[in-house]
Formats: C-alpha cells, structure tokens, sequence
C-alpha cells in the first residue's frame, strides 16, 4: 500500500520521501482504534495530513492530498469486496 501511495503521488508530481508514505499505515491504525469516527472518517485524513506536512508546509495541500490517499483506499476496499462478492456467487451459484 505504501508503494501505491508513494507512485500515486509521484504521478501527480509531489516528491515525497517513501518512509514518510509510512504514515498512511499509521494513519489507518488510528483510524480503526478511534470508535467514534465510522470507518475512522476525519481521523485518517487528519492524522495523515499532520505526517504529511513534514515534507509539505502547505497544510492544505497536505490534507487534500491525505484525502486523495483515503480515496484511493476505499476504491481499493471496493474493488476487494466486488472481487469478494463475485468469487462468493460463483461458488455458491446452483449450476
């Protein structure tokens, strides 16, 4: 996933240090453990922005690219729990 984030950015022309891409893993730790947010909404993009801004001083270039990042995971859950849903029918589907 760090990989991802990092190429991501890279194809939008922001130069991130990779261990700083890091972060998003942390971003997503926290949230899951904050029980008050769904899905840890508001609490990736936050903690996320706040690692970014290390290497962006703009804090919202920060949090818009944070949110970019939480964007491009929930395309990537969608896409597993499509894949999911497809392999589930097919394997219980009465041929």
């Amino acid at each position: 996933m760090v990989a991802a984030y990092w190429l991501m950015f890279r194809s939008i022309s922001v130069h991130i240090d990779p261990v700083v891409m890091l972060s998003q893993a942390v971003a997503n730790v926290a949230g899951i453990l904050v029980p008050f947010a769904p899905a840890g909404l508001g609490v990736r993009e936050a903690a996320g922005a706040g690692y970014l801004m290390t290497q962006i001083p703009d804090a919202g270039a920060a949090l818009v690219y944070a949110s970019m990042a939480r964007a491009w995971s929930f395309c990537v859950e969608v896409i597993v729990f499509l894949t999911g849903l497809l392999i589930r029918s097919r394997l219980y589907s009465k041929d």
